[in-house]
């Protein structure tokens, strides 16, 4: 149930943006015809089911889907790796290694696709934008530092509560995230470096559907969090069975009868002594003398 609230919430969050597709779609039916009524709807219905098909589209919603399934099978990974090495494998080494897999498959996709675009997709928009390099490599920077704490973060929840665990942490993330970003980004202008103000973010304002969607992912958590089992422990290796018993205790038995067997050099060398000096005490006794 937990986790169903989570996935509710998560979807109420994309009703935002069907909507916003919706209303563009009926905007540009209405600017183009000036029907209303039955017309009006069947010219939105068609603008949706064109934007739907168009191909740039198609291709986005794919590669979202594709994210998303790539994300909740890297925390499937994440805990298959720690079932099977186990304590072999620290955090380090587990978040060392998608970073490594994830930088190669970022620099293979900013040769193949964005370098020989470079201006049309980074020069060109940092030039409407007034930004430059500075605040790019800043920015970059402070998310590499966060991204790297993050990752070590979610491989220990990995290990000790499981996947389930960690993809609902992501989603109360996303959720605070929406948060933040209406409370700091919404009515304030993009500063550039000009020092002017450009118009309000209004992408980043927090919407009825984003509201509504922390709120579920956030009750979805704290049920999680109140209710939610815990991973119970690693059970500790059974014992070996019955017949295999005296096997394994055999060995250390005969080394310890063998070195009971061997006497120690100096109990020989007292009892040589000992038994010399009874027989010359015997030997004076009887007045016998060599």
């Amino acid at each position: 149930m937990q986790v169903g609230l989570v996935v509710l919430g998560l979807v109420v969050r994309s009703a935002g943006i069907l909507r916003q597709g919706l209303m563009a779609a009926m905007a540009a039916a209405a600017a183009a015809g000036g029907a209303t009524g039955a017309a009006n709807a069947a010219a939105a219905a068609a603008a949706v089911a064109e934007s739907a098909s168009d191909r740039d589209m198609a291709v986005g919603v794919a590669l979202i889907v594709l994210s998303a399934f790539g994300y909740s099978l890297l925390g499937c990974l994440y805990e298959w790796l720690s079932a099977v090495r186990g304590p072999a494998m620290s955090h380090a080494q587990v978040a060392t290694s998608t970073s490594l897999i994830g930088l190669v498959a970022t620099s293979a996709y900013q040769l193949i696709y964005t370098r020989p675009r470079w201006r049309e997709l980074v020069a060109d928009r940092m030039a409407q934008r007034g930004v430059g390099w500075w605040p790019v490599v800043r920015l970059y920077g402070i998310f590499g530092a966060l991204f790297t704490a993050h990752g070590l973060v979610q491989g220990v929840v990995l290990q000790r509560s499981g996947a389930t665990t960690v993809g609902i942490i992501s989603a109360l993330r996303a959720s605070a995230v929406a948060v933040a970003s209406g409370l700091l980004f919404c009515s304030s202008g993009s500063s550039s470096s000009h020092g002017s103000s450009g118009p309000p973010q209004l992408q980043q304002c927090l919407t009825a559907p984003a509201a509504a969607s922390a709120g579920i992912v956030t009750g979805g958590a704290l049920l999680w969090t109140l209710t939610g089992a815990p991973r119970p422990p690693p059970s500790p290796p059974p014992p070996p069975p019955p017949s295999l018993a005296p096997l394994l205790s055999a060995p250390a038995t005969t080394t310890t009868a063998a070195a009971a067997a061997v006497p120690d050099p100096a109990v020989l060398a007292g009892s040589r002594i000992s038994g010399r000096l009874t027989e010359h005490g015997l030997d004076h006794k009887h007045g016998k003398h060599h």
